[in-house]
């Protein structure tokens, strides 16, 4: 029989090493639960598996992490408008750094004017193809193809940007797609692919650990200080007695506030190696769509629903459809079992096709008139109207 999981560097990745870094916030509780049931001499094969558990428990919550760690949910909603500022600030700068012109030569340049002029071109060379590179690894390209910001933290935008590569170049549904083109990628190829996104979810989890951990070890803090005024209240014997060992065994307040800052500090530099490793592995992404989506065949998909539609007010004609109107055709009819209308865009489940009617076009608007003589009236142009603004989420292709 074989085990759902390798004993091998990915498992250190994503369960061991988050677990330890978990762990180590839990530990002083750890020890006080094991003090108060007289086990206290066998904590360190306690913390073995409190490791092992939490790092299971890491994995198992590997979507709502995520979530919290993109900025997609969880977050109050100060804190986002503040986030989204900044990544719209970063946006802008990098832009400008794009936009920087190099120096231009001299009619009459010395020698030594025209040895700096060009190392002052290649550094902004270098300048500016870093900013192109934390761009497009690092932002959506929207519908105008323009880099938008559409997550509070770099860790979404970087994640949103080679997830929706598919979609904006072929069509491709990222997420309904992967695990078709994932299972027809031979064993190599995954393996080298899973490696990469282990060492990345692993400063995902890691970051996530030590933040944890940190809040945990604040709280040890303010518990200390509490049991410290319960004690000097004194409650009574037997209620001084637990108190004592509750308070034997919390770390002192200075010292859980200096761990605590550790641990945030710790999880801020994890957090920003994960950006790097993100970005390198969402190349190893967009590779596989650029690659295989040759071999993604929808024929058969769009056969049925050319036969189901055929006759009716809603027919699909396959012939008329490009490559990219295909993926998303398909992508909707296997995912939601439905059928986008290409006249009114209703959305059909299969058996209402043949009964589908699609509803009147409203009449042009008849332009007024008036009558001969009467000369149209003008308005002043007082105001200018002011430009359309882009969608930070621009309506993508279901």
């Amino acid at each position: 029989m074989k085990l759902p999981f390798d004993f091998g560097v990915k498992l250190i990745f994503r369960l061991v090493l988050p677990g330890f870094l978990l762990s180590l916030g839990f530990l002083p509780l750890l020890r006080l639960v094991l003090q108060l049931q007289g086990w206290s001499d066998k904590w360190e094969y306690a913390f073995v598996v409190m490791v092992i558990i939490l790092g299971w428990a890491i994995i198992i919550a590997d979507m709502p992490i995520y979530i919290l760690m993109e900025g997609r949910r969880f977050w109050p909603g100060f804190i986002k408008d503040f986030s989204m500022k900044r990544q719209r600030e970063r946006l802008k700068d990098l832009r400008a750094v794009t936009n920087i012109t190099e120096p231009q030569e001299a009619t009459s340049e010395t020698p030594e004017a025209k040895k700096k002029r060009e190392e002052l071109s290649q550094q902004i060379r270098q300048r500016k193809a870093e900013a192109w590179f934390d761009l497009r690894s690092g932002f959506q390209m929207d519908e105008n193809h323009d880099y938008e910001v559409v997550l509070p933290s770099r860790l979404g935008n970087v994640i949103y940007a080679f997830e929706t590569h598919s979609s904006r170049t072929y069509g491709l549904d990222a997420i309904f797609y992967w695990t078709r083109i994932w299972l027809k990628l031979d064993k190599e190829t995954r393996e080298e692919i899973d490696s990469n996104q282990a060492l990345a979810d692993s400063t995902v989890y890691s970051a996530f650990a030590f933040y944890t951990s940190a809040l945990l070890w604040v709280l040890y803090a303010v518990a200390k200080l509490v049991v410290v005024i319960l004690l000097w209240a004194n409650f009574g014997s037997r209620l001084q007695y637990d108190l004592t060992l509750i308070d034997q065994r919390l770390p002192r307040k200075g010292v859980a506030l200096l761990v605590a800052a550790i641990f945030l500090i710790s999880g801020y530099l994890i957090y920003r190696v994960s950006l790097f490793l993100y970005a390198q592995f969402g190349e190893y992404f967009k590779a596989v769509f650029d690659v295989n989506v040759e071999g993604i065949n929808v024929a058969p998909v769009i056969e049925e629903l050319a036969e189901l539609s055929a006759g009716t007010a809603c027919a699909l004609k396959p012939e008329t459809l490009k490559k990219r109107d295909q993926f998303r055709i398909a992508a909707r009819y296997l995912q939601y079992y439905r059928y986008r209308c290409p006249n009114c865009n209703a959305l059909l489940k299969p058996e209402e096709i043949k009964d589908h009617v699609c509803p009147p076009k409203p009449p042009p608007l008849k332009s007024a008139t008036l009558p001969v003589g009467i000369p149209t009236p003008s308005v002043a142009p007082t105001q200018r109207s002011p430009k359309p603004v882009a969608s930070q989420h621009p309506t993508k292709g279901d």
